[in-house]
């Protein structure tokens, strides 16, 4: 069984001989104590604990024109039209090269969440945000779906390109000790911008 093949099945709650094991990296504070405990730091992680190997494409959404809330920003690619190359990574020939005919997984990553679509980069641009998703959701909505359809062009020459396993929406929304918002306001102004995204996938053969 392939790697693509066991996380397919695992996903689909069909049989597999194990579970998919990826890493999302180790730490090199925690490499250094490991080595202090005698793991040599020239050692192949991936060959040790048999880590899948996976690509996750991540095209860049951001734009100026979805930000609800002010701040500077250091990244030129807020600027760029939607079909500018300069959304996708430097190597994405290689990418399509690597993903065509394989047998890992390869996901595509839409979204780093909300607060990031909406601008928020530190607490000053945060308050008037949580404020806004308090007080006029039906604008933040508005917002959010606006940014879902510029993100549907952005990813249009992805979903062309590559044949997708999965879609990953990241949401760093939550504290040590709570969500920063709740659930109700989560799906009332995100909701229908994600499940625009979600359809369109689905129409293109996302499982």
């Amino acid at each position: 069984m392939t790697s693509r093949e066991r996380f397919l099945r695992t996903m689909a709650g069909e049989p597999v001989d194990r579970p998919p094991l990826w890493s999302e990296g180790i730490r090199e504070d925690v490499r250094a104590e490991w080595a202090k405990a005698g793991y040599p730091l020239d050692r192949d992680l991936d060959a040790d604990f048999s880590i899948e190997p996976r690509e996750q494409i991540q095209p860049e959404t951001l734009h100026r024109d979805f930000r609800m809330v002010d701040r500077d920003s250091d990244s030129e690619e807020l600027d760029l039209a939607a079909a500018d190359p300069a959304r996708y990574p430097d190597d994405w020939d290689d990418l399509i090269r690597k993903c065509r005919d394989r047998d890992f997984t390869a996901g595509l990553r839409v979204s780093r969440g909300i607060f990031q679509i909406l601008g928020v980069g530190s607490w000053a641009s945060l308050s008037p945000l949580l404020i806004a998703i308090a007080d006029e959701p039906d604008r933040v909505r508005k917002v959010m779906d606006d940014w879902a359809r510029f993100a549907l062009r952005v990813l249009e020459r992805a979903f062309d390109e590559i044949d997708f396993d999965y879609m990953l929406f990241s949401e760093p929304i939550a504290s040590n000790s709570a969500p920063v918002i709740g659930p109700r306001a989560f799906a009332r102004t995100c909701g229908e911008a994600y499940t625009r995204i979600l359809r369109y996938a689905r129409r293109r053969g996302v499982r």
